[in-house]
């Protein structure tokens, strides 16, 4: 089955309303990596991950045929998670870390 071409935007909102207990984008900050799933009339989907980024903020990795979508989100100690970010095209990049550990 081929399926229609699919706006970012369009994407992010049959995300958004994937789960049937409505919540969210919640619903996939717990979801096991890798999980493929099926959008009804848009195709399979991967999650990719849900990574905490420097301070409260996080985002969601999606992908969707051959590219990547991230959803942001923020964590409010006093309130949970905010996933009101911006949902936007992504690319994977590696970067080289370094650690100093005592000799």
């Amino acid at each position: 089955m081929e399926y229609p071409v699919i706006s970012p935007e369009d994407l992010a909102e049959a995300l958004e309303n994937y789960d049937e207990n409505e919540e969210g984008w919640e619903y996939f900050a717990e979801m096991r990596q890798g999980l493929k799933f099926d959008l009804p009339n848009i195709g399979e989907v991967v999650f990719v991950q849900h990574e905490e980024l420097i301070g409260n903020e996080h985002i969601l990795v999606f992908k969707f045929r051959d590219r990547w979508y991230a959803k942001e989100g923020q964590w409010v100690s006093h309130d949970g998670m905010y996933w009101e970010g911006d949902f936007r095209q992504v690319k994977p990049v590696q970067k080289v870390v370094t650690e100093w550990e005592s000799v």
